[in-house]
């Protein structure tokens, strides 16, 4: 939809359309051959190069149409077309392949492959936008009846076109005040590396593992130390349990029993006063169905006294309950054809009574409980935490919630203080998003100074060079500042959309100063022109098109369409009132 109206015919969107879809062809044709598989972040190229690929071809088809709307033959609007954004788009595409690039000597193998597709995919989409689109535009001409006439720019519309004319020196301080407070809030970015907080809060598992998280004694995250025998493992267990942040660790002694003495007793004295022979079930048998009835009536009887004898409490609530219902069920029964009513009776057998017989039998076997020792323990437990060369495994837990990441780092840097070599999901976790996070830094960093010095190199305005990177450090600055202000973390999730977001800045910013330099407006109002057009609706197209992703029920896909619409808006403020101030004060 917003294809449709930022261009305006439907030649040109179906234009658009086939030479995205072959230069994403070619772009998975290139992942196969060069890297031969995708993972979870390689995966997104996919998103990477529609977005950027969309945003050049929107610049030739915008640029074509105004030219044909000048009265230009089809021949020499695209040749001027081709000569006016085409320098442009190399440019662009050079920058963006660099800024992925610098993702490849990152050690994250996910982060590195990215990088490679991505960047190679920017040279093929350039390549198809110069050949296929040209080809299609040729085939499929532009109607002049079809390109509306310009009508008469309204008052609001008309004082929008003139902000960065009549308000210069207000947006540029505007800008500056902005920018600063912005680079104060980046300090508290944070960067959430808990899987779990991708995943959706309200599915029954996810709520269950949290659960599980906040009682330490049940936290399925736990740490493992590895001992060379049991001496240093019950040092381990000991040490440890000292720890605030730790609530238990246990080894395989802990499965040996204490008081044994007194327990053994205990199960003596029970054992006297029930005796294993009152606890076997009867065999199963045939019984009738009256005799059945005559059974469910007994039980019924044998609830109401309980029920009258005893005192208020959960158990005789329950069993109140349970009388109730019986009750209900036996007058039913009554009503029943004989065969559906033999059929309710073995149902309502199967409910209250098929667990019964391994409960009898399982209480009978711990009436005849020994001594337990080490050398009794169950072979494939004692598998589980001695290996065949002696080690000893010790499992420490936490006491605090591990889904908070502060609590997390707190609990593993107290334990491989005492254990340097404890290892367990919290530690994968945490070092995992911190070899994401230092990967996007070193990247980022790379890209920056390559792309700085690249437009330097290629621009014949230096200063234009400047503009373009200042303003790119300005949307990066208001979206993490944003992220702080909004509580939205980065995460594996979002930090994909980065490189989309820094593609667009920099091509944005590159369209813009190239059209003021080459083809500048004869009323000096350059958001009146076709590039600015384009670069508004290349921004709406990637923030229709993945932006909507912020009303997903997935947490970490809303993250992403929270994080790519916020900073492709920045990056249009930026880009279509802050630079044409900059430009022509420069």
């Amino acid at each position: 939809m917003v294809l449709f109206i930022g261009l305006g015919s439907p030649r040109l969107v179906l234009s658009t359309l086939v030479t995205l879809v072959m230069g994403l062809i070619w772009t998975a044709g290139f992942a196969t051959a060069a890297v031969g598989h995708l993972n979870m972040i390689s995966v997104a190229f996919g998103v990477l190069y529609i977005g950027l690929g969309v945003d050049y071809a929107i610049h030739f088809c915008l640029r074509y149409k105004e030219l044909i709307a000048q009265g230009n033959t089809y021949s020499v609007a695209l040749s001027r077309t081709a000569r006016d954004v085409g320098s442009s788009l190399v440019l662009c595409a050079c920058t963006t392949a660099i800024a992925f690039y610098a993702f490849i000597p990152t050690v994250f193998a996910g982060v590195a492959e990215l990088g490679m597709i991505s960047g190679t995919g920017m040279f093929i989409g350039l390549f198809a936008n110069m050949t296929i689109l040209p080809a299609l535009l040729r085939l499929m001409p532009l109607s002049r009846e079809h390109i509306s006439p310009k009508r008469p720019t309204g008052r609001l519309l008309g004082a929008v076109f003139a902000l960065p004319v009549r308000h210069t020196v207000a947006i540029r301080t505007g800008a500056l005040i902005v920018g600063v407070s912005a680079l104060i809030l980046l300090s508290q970015v944070k960067f959430d590396r808990n899987t779990l907080n991708l995943r959706n809060h309200e599915s029954e598992s996810v709520s269950t593992f949290k659960e599980l998280l906040a009682q330490g004694k049940t936290s399925p995250w736990s740490l493992k130390v590895l001992a060379p025998n049991a001496v240093s493992a019950g040092n381990y267990a000991d040490r440890l349990s000292l720890l605030d942040v730790v609530d238990k660790s246990v080894m395989l002694d802990d499965f040996v029993p204490t008081g044994q003495d007194e327990k053994l007793a205990i199960i003596e004295d029970i054992t006297l006063i029930v005796g294993p022979d009152q606890l076997e079930s009867e065999k199963e048998g045939v019984h009738t169905t009256s005799e059945q009835m005559a059974a469910l009536g007994n039980l019924i009887a044998i609830l109401e006294i309980y029920s009258r004898r005893q005192s208020d409490s959960r158990l005789t609530g329950e069993a109140r309950r349970l009388l109730d219902a019986l009750r209900i069920y036996k007058a039913r029964l009554g009503e029943l054809e004989e065969s559906l009513k033999i059929k309710m009776l073995k149902s309502l057998e199967r409910s209250l009574l098929a667990s019964l017989p391994e409960r009898l039998r399982g209480l009978r076997a711990a009436l005849y409980a020994g001594r337990v020792t080490k050398e009794t323990l169950p072979e494939e437990l004692v598998r589980r935490w001695v290996s065949d060369k002696g080690h000893y495994r010790v499992e420490v837990f936490p006491r605090e919630n591990l889904n908070d990441d502060e609590k997390m780092s707190r609990f593993i840097a107290a334990v491989q203080k005492v254990a340097p070599d404890a290892i367990g999901y919290p530690v994968i976790i945490l070092e995992a998003g911190n070899a994401v996070v230092r990967a996007f830094q070193q990247a980022f960093l790379m890209s920056f100074i390559a792309i700085t010095v690249l437009l330097i190199i290629l621009m014949k305005r230096k200063t234009d060079a400047i503009v373009v990177i200042l303003l790119l450090l300005l949307a990066g600055a208001l979206t993490g500042a944003a992220s702080v202000l909004l509580d939205i973390p980065f995460n594996f999730a979002n930090v994909i959309a980065l490189p989309l977001i820094l593609g667009i800045g920099v091509d944005s910013g590159i369209h813009m100063v190239r059209r003021m330099r080459t083809a500048p407006p004869v009323n000096g109002y350059l958001l009146k022109t076709s590039t600015s057009r384009a670069v508004l609706f290349s921004g709406l197209t990637t923030i229709s098109g993945f932006g909507n992703l912020a009303l997903s029920p997935h947490p970490g896909m809303a993250s992403m369409g929270q994080l790519l619409s916020i900073g492709i808006g920045f990056t249009l403020i930026c880009t279509l009132i802050i630079l044409p101030t900059l430009v022509k004060w420069k």
